[in-house]
């Protein structure tokens, strides 16, 4: 019987500790960031690392309008081309997990702008254009093209 008992206890054990962990993590990040943007009037003074990092964890949250906030206003501060993108394909992602197709396909555009063999945008938009979105056969061609050229 008391076998039984571990095996049920166990699993039920392990997902908890690792949701803990996960919870934990998830508000050192947060504690940090918001004393970092406490401290700052300005969020170029803050590692471009960490803002990619709490943005992660945002999205890993689902919270998608808090990480769109924070990258927007982030957006018009960074210079850096390879953060840019990263911008621009987590934002485009957060529209695309809300379901705003042609707000996410136009931050995956702006990403091919900076780097048009960019895979990942590439691969969103493939799924922008697919029937269940956006329905656009001619543009999904040419999304398809343009991967295979890759």
């Amino acid at each position: 019987m008391i076998i039984i008992y571990l095996i049920l206890i166990v699993p039920i054990c392990f997902f908890l500790t690792k949701e803990i962990k996960n919870i934990s993590i998830f508000l050192l990040i947060v504690q940090k960031q918001t004393y970092l943007l406490s401290k700052s009037t300005s969020l170029i003074n803050i590692y471009e690392e960490d803002i990619l990092s709490l943005a992660q964890v945002y999205i890993s949250r689902k919270q998608w309008i808090n990480c769109i906030m924070l990258l927007e206003s982030y957006l018009n501060e960074s210079t850096n081309d390879t953060n840019l993108i990263e911008i621009y394909k987590c934002i485009g992602f957060c529209y695309f997990s809300k379901n705003f197709y042609r707000l996410a396909e136009d931050y995956y555009k702006k990403g091919l702008e900076k780097s048009p063999s960019n895979f990942d945008c590439l691969k969103h938009l493939k799924q922008i254009y697919s029937k269940n979105n956006l329905n656009n056969p001619a543009k999904l061609k040419d999304i398809n093209r343009k991967i295979s050229l890759l």
